[in-house]
């Protein structure tokens, strides 16, 4: 019986840590999603919103070294600060960025509390990443659709609430699951030090990965942040109606989701050897149509983005720490996802044209594929993968 206990206790925490990275992904694509509506609430120009988007990615980057003792308590902590920055989006008009700072950080401490508590034996720890990320992506593709969904029974603050309110109701139910099994090994690896002493390691803690590694692994998660944060508003302004407004950014994440799960089927390290390069192409390809005034071309660029972003990723992280565990790459990649999306939108309200200021996703989307194309002939994914076990 009290097996049957422990397994049903298990099951239970399972459901409730992977429903808290789905939300973490719908807490990652709401902005862009929202903005739209919030630029019309607060009276916020282009710029504004890039400062926006800064300020949550480098909230995030934070909240993801600032972890607790208790990991449980973390993801409890994490889940109200998301609660309350919604809270305070719908109730308060001012601060805006300050409130963006809340949500990044309870978006870090969510995503690496949650990340850390499903650590499997090193056999296990990549179809576990891979789980997290499919969660996590069909969180961020079901988002567009709840907020318009939202916003057309309701009000921008009514689809806060709603969040605001399922956040809190997820807290509740972590804060009392009884605390899981965790392996004092892997804990004693993690955390706010191994984060910090990454960052001052030698030569920023990457001493021996190449230049164009590192740049394509950083530019990866910009062209993605960049992406889903001014898909959106980059379809309202284009005119297309209503509905656009809701497939742009649905295309761009059903796009990822469907990548990462075929990236997930046993023969995917083979495939991606060999289409590394058109994926790359993909990307590049897409965001350079975007500037093309036509719906359907929104749409199959958006799809086309999300697919060849979806696996680049996790690939390109998996030869990094392959040659070097280190905590400096997340750092890179976190700033380059804060800057891409404020320099588009700087560079929108300068020019007055956010197709203009979408340059800066082109640019980013055609400097990975030169770096990509210029990248050291990798050994087998299988390798790598082998040596990324022993990854933080």
């Amino acid at each position: 019986m009290e097996s049957e206990a422990e397994s049903r206790h298990a099951r239970l925490s399972t459901i409730l840590l992977y429903s808290s990275f789905v939300g973490a992904g719908a807490g990652c694509a709401l902005p862009g999603a929202l903005l739209p509506a919030m630029l019309s609430a607060w009276h916020m120009q282009d710029g504004g919103a890039g400062w926006l988007f800064f300020s949550i990615t480098a909230g995030s980057a934070i909240g993801s070294l600032l972890l607790l003792r208790q990991l449980r308590t973390s993801l409890t902590f994490g889940l109200v600060l998301l609660a309350m920055a919604a809270w305070t989006w719908a109730h308060v008009s001012v601060w805006v960025t300050m409130t963006g700072s809340l949500w990044g950080l309870g978006l870090g401490m969510t995503m690496t509390s949650v990340s850390l508590m499903r650590q499997r034996p090193d056999g296990d720890r990549i179809a576990e990443n891979v789980r997290l990320n499919l969660f996590w992506a069909v969180g961020a593709m079901l988002c567009p659709l709840l907020v318009t969904h939202g916003l057309r029974t309701s009000s921008p603050r009514g689809v806060l609430m709603a969040f605001a309110t399922g956040f809190v109701l997820l807290a509740i139910a972590v804060a009392l699951m009884r605390p899981l099994a965790l392996r004092p090994r892997a804990l004693d690896r993690v955390g706010f030090l191994v984060g910090i002493r990454g960052v001052w390691d030698s030569r920023f803690g990457l001493a021996g990965i190449p230049l164009p590694l590192i740049v394509a692994t950083m530019l990866s998660t910009g062209v993605e942040a960049a992406s889903g944060a001014w898909l959106a508003t980059y379809a309202e302004r284009s005119r297309h109606g209503v509905a656009m407004v809701v497939a742009a950014p649905t295309c761009l994440w059903a796009g990822l989701l469907s990548s990462r799960l075929l990236g997930s089927l046993p023969t995917s390290e083979r495939r991606l050897q060999w289409s590394f390069k058109w994926l790359l192409t993909l990307v590049a390809g897409g965001a350079s149509a975007l500037l093309i005034p036509n719906g359907l071309v929104l749409l199959t660029c958006s799809f086309a983005i999300g697919f060849g972003l979806g696996p680049l990723y996790p690939s390109l992280l998996t030869r990094v720490l392959g040659r070097r565990q280190t905590g400096s790459i997340f750092f890179l990649c976190g700033a380059t996802s804060a800057v891409m999306p404020w320099l588009t939108g700087v560079l929108s309200e300068y020019l007055h044209s956010l197709r203009a200021g979408l340059l800066v996703l082109v640019a980013g989307a055609l400097g990975l594929l030169l770096v990509g194309l210029r990248l050291p002939k990798a050994d087998s994914l299988e390798e790598a993968r082998r040596q990324a076990l022993h990854a933080v």
